[in-house]
């Protein structure tokens, strides 16, 4: 099997597809926000936590290959470099918005968004942060099992497996005996109820790096296996009883996404290929971007006009969003790029000329106008 090893398993480069899938993944985020409700949102970030479990395990893997060990140090400063700048500015803009126009906001949202426990505590101008909280709660806990395992593969996918287990007892469990909790959307929200989300991505990563994992992976890439996943996601969709929602159906939805993700991954079909067109590619890079703009744009827009429909401006709401999301992918996040490749592990000849990029880089921002550079690590 080692013949068809896709060229993304060395670790570096950009692995086809998952930029396409980021796009429509916010643009379902954002059709549900500007458009209707009756529209899954919850789906899009549900593709999103796997994509993003897969990710930063797989360049864990790949680092631990090249250098026989994980920096905890890099990859936190990584992490901070991807998502603080946008982040920062966003509840800055948003902060000052809210002065501006009366709206009260309390120091305690900022810190919820800051410091990510938007997830537990509900403010109305940082909602969308609820999502960010859940996958920085599970990245402060996944690297360093990851070094206590020794990044080896079979023992990580043993415990994102125990995790995807253990996240639907408890739903389950509380479930039956605390109902009101998932009415009031604890189980959609709190991280301890939706850490398999991300699990899932974990265990392809994991599994595909195990002795025969890749024999074991390739079968689900059959197309027919997508055909199956995305039934069971409509289903899903379709099916409203609440308990199944709030309990087996984060699980069905979690495996359904990892094997179609898998099937991007392994098999280039045409499907997959329309994924790397170059505006669902421009999308997916703008997708953090837009994932906290669009939702500002919508927030001052029902702070101003409380009384005008959201739909009748959808169009108009929508280019806003792409225009601050653009503003700052080219002017703010594309600088922090060159500086996260810089602690990538490399040989140190690479490293010094990543450094030295990064130095130019800075001096230069014209270059931002180049075509976005497509990395792994540019996405994780």
């Amino acid at each position: 099997m080692r013949q068809h090893t896709p060229p993304w398993a060395a670790g570096s480069g950009n692995i086809p597809g998952l930029d396409g899938l980021r796009a429509i993944s916010i643009l379902i985020v954002m059709a549900s926000h500007l458009i209707t409700d009756r529209i899954p949102g919850g789906l899009g970030v549900y593709v999103f936590f796997v994509i993003s479990g897969f990710l930063i395990a797989h360049l864990m893997f790949s680092e631990a290959e090249k250098t026989g060990r994980v920096s905890l140090r890099k990859f936190y400063l990584r992490r901070a470099l991807r998502l603080y700048p946008a982040l920062i500015v966003y509840v800055l803009v948003t902060t000052l918005y809210c002065v501006a126009v009366g709206f009260a906001i309390s120091g305690t949202d900022v810190a919820s968004a800051l410091l990510y426990f938007a997830n537990y505590h509900k403010s109305q101008p940082f909602g969308i942060i609820w999502s960010l909280s859940v996958e920085e709660h599970f990245y402060i806990l996944f690297p360093s099992l990851v070094v206590l395992l020794r990044a080896n593969a079979k023992a990580v996918a043993v415990a994102a497996l125990l995790v995807c287990l253990g996240c639907l007892a408890l739903r389950l469990a509380v479930g039956s005996l605390e109902p009101q909790l998932a009415a009031a959307g604890d189980f959609y929200n709190h991280t301890q109820y939706r850490l398999d989300s991300i699990a899932f991505g974990v265990l392809i990563a994991a599994v595909y790096r195990t002795s025969g994992g890749h024999a074991l992976l390739r079968p689900l890439s059959h197309p027919l296996c997508g055909i199956v996943a995305l039934l069971t996601v409509l289903a899903c969709l379709i099916f409203r009883d609440p308990y199944f929602r709030e309990t087996i159906r984060y699980s069905l939805l979690g495996l359904s996404i990892a094997v179609i993700l898998v099937g991007v991954l392994f098999r280039p079909t045409a499907p997959t290929r329309l994924l790397d067109s170059a505006p669902l590619v421009w999308i997916g890079k703008l997708s953090y971007s837009l994932y906290l703009w669009h939702y500002f744009v919508k927030f001052g827009f029902v702070t101003l006009f409380p009384e005008t429909s959201v739909v009748v401006y959808a169009p108009l709401l929508t280019a806003l969003s792409f225009a601050f999301a653009a503003a700052s992918y080219y002017w703010l996040e594309r600088p922090m790029q060159a500086l996260r490749k810089a602690l990538n592990p490399a040989d140190p000849k690479v490293a010094e000329t990543r450094s030295a990029t990064v130095i130019d880089g800075l001096a230069a921002p014209s270059r931002m106008s180049e075509a976005p550079a497509r990395s792994t690590e540019a996405a994780a």
